[in-house]
């Protein structure tokens, strides 16, 4: 089976609505923004390397810190914001943390907006949601990234991922 972009964001949007839980791995029950990126590869048929963790300890406080950061280096290669297609991982250094501590996932690009699918853990929004990459997330933004086992023969007449204004 080819691993498709249409695929990864497919499943990421099925997990919507999940309630935010730390650490979480499980569709429907609780999911945090590492589980949602490997729930939505794993049932779009590619299974990445999950981190290693303690539980209850935060990604951003690991004895390595930089461990998401790392680990996204070493399994992706990285894109500018300006060339992200849908199924693409963000990254983001969200509060008081020195090092990054949250990832989503590109769910479409219409024109110059990006949307992003995330498991979120904020007053506003404890479950899995979609939104614009806008306002707070662009000013804690940190890179994106895309995994090369993508197979861009997949794609149609229009670049993978782009969409044009409805």
């Amino acid at each position: 089976m080819t691993l498709t972009r249409e695929a990864v964001v497919q499943a990421a949007q099925s997990c919507k609505g999940t309630p935010y839980r730390h650490q979480g791995r499980l569709k429907g029950v609780g999911l945090d923004c590492v589980g949602l990126v490997l729930t939505a590869f794993t049932e779009a048929g590619w299974r990445p390397r999950d981190v290693e963790v303690t539980r209850n300890i935060s990604y951003a406080l690991m004895a390595n810190e930089d461990t998401m950061k790392r680990l996204l280096e070493n399994e992706t290669r990285p894109v500018a914001l300006s060339g992200v297609q849908p199924a693409d991982v963000l990254l983001f250094q969200f509060g008081e943390h020195r090092w990054p501590n949250h990832l989503g996932l590109v769910s479409q690009v219409i024109e110059d907006e990006i949307y992003f699918i995330h498991a979120f853990n904020s007053p506003d929004s404890l479950r899995v949601c979609e939104g614009r990459l806008a306002d707070k997330f662009v000013n804690v933004f940190v890179g994106a990234y895309s995994f090369p086992e993508f197979d861009e023969a997949q794609c149609d007449d229009a670049p993978c991922g782009k969409a044009s204004a409805p």
